[in-house]
């Protein structure tokens, strides 16, 4: 059986650093991609790529033959789970050894989520499907920052709906990372790993950092949830999301997702990133 991986989500937020960090680490794999001209660019990086679409069944059959390990991520959405068990039913029928799955801290038939019961129905598929798996429950992304670029370069505020609520936000690379070397290396089969930031951060905590990084004033300001929700909604977010995010600003504000794991420097032997660093390093992102 080939180790050979098959990359899904190859052009996302922690794909584009998976594809980076197994190329370093002289890991074949191939790149499953949608967009052709995502596809190009990323064979013009070198990376193998065979362009194909969840909802082409033949299509996803067809990439998965010849392949060992699967790294399966893919747009949230209503469509996540038709998308990812495509994925998973075409891994069986090839024998694939082992899956490597991002999936959310909030992973639960009973979360309050839409994308954490979505989550969760991947996984039961993926346990019932007797493959080898490993499951990254990962916080919430320190790269969401960046939506709050506009109003720190333009007004130097950052505006969200919870004002005491904090979390250990994970670098995104973080999670590449663990994948990476999960997947280049000995098979940890039926494992679940937590993936945190090394502490727990609230939006004034943001704003300092952010602050320091950019040597500019920026300054946090709550704003009521169903000024949020206008806002969302204004910038075009599905109806879905809206929900999710104010949920899940809610979850922070009464204390959830503040919990912090060494699952990070266990697998990768690094320290997780922390919020000045992280700052420190995508300043461009903010100023």
């Amino acid at each position: 059986m080939s180790d050979r991986i098959l990359v899904t989500g190859g052009t996302g937020t922690i794909g584009y650093h998976l594809l980076k960090y197994l190329k370093e680490q002289d890991t074949p794999f191939t790149v499953f991609a949608r967009n052709p001209k995502k596809a190009a660019t990323l064979k013009g990086r070198g990376y193998e790529v065979i362009l194909g679409d969840f909802d082409d069944k033949d299509s996803v059959d067809e990439a998965m033959q010849g392949i060992g390990k699967l790294f399966l991520n893919s747009p949230a959405g209503p469509q996540q789970v038709d998308h990812q068990r495509t994925v998973i039913e075409a891994a069986i029928s090839n024998k694939v050894k082992h899956i490597v799955k991002v999936s959310t801290i909030d992973a639960s038939p009973d979360s309050s989520l839409n994308i954490g019961r979505w989550h969760y129905e991947i996984e039961k598929a993926i346990r019932d499907s007797g493959i080898g798996y490993t499951f990254l429950h990962a916080n919430g992304f320190m790269q969401n920052f960046f939506a709050y670029a506009d109003s720190i370069r333009n007004l130097g505020r950052i505006y969200a709906p919870f004002a005491q609520g904090k979390y250990s936000a994970v670098d995104a690379r973080d999670v590449a990372m663990v994948a990476a070397r999960i997947l280049a290396g000995e098979s940890q089969e039926n494992q679940e790993y937590e993936l945190t930031g090394p502490t727990a951060v609230g939006m004034r905590d943001v704003a300092r950092a952010i602050s320091t990084a950019i040597n500019k004033e920026v300054r946090y300001v709550p704003i009521a949830p169903e000024d949020a929700r206008s806002n969302m909604r204004n910038s075009g977010m599905p109806d879905w999301l809206v929900e999710d995010m104010l949920e899940l600003s809610k979850k922070y504000e009464e204390g959830h997702g503040s919990r912090v794991s060494g699952h990070i420097r266990n697998v990768t032997g690094n320290r997780a990133t922390d919020l000045s660093r992280f700052t420190e390093e995508n300043w461009r992102q903010f100023a």
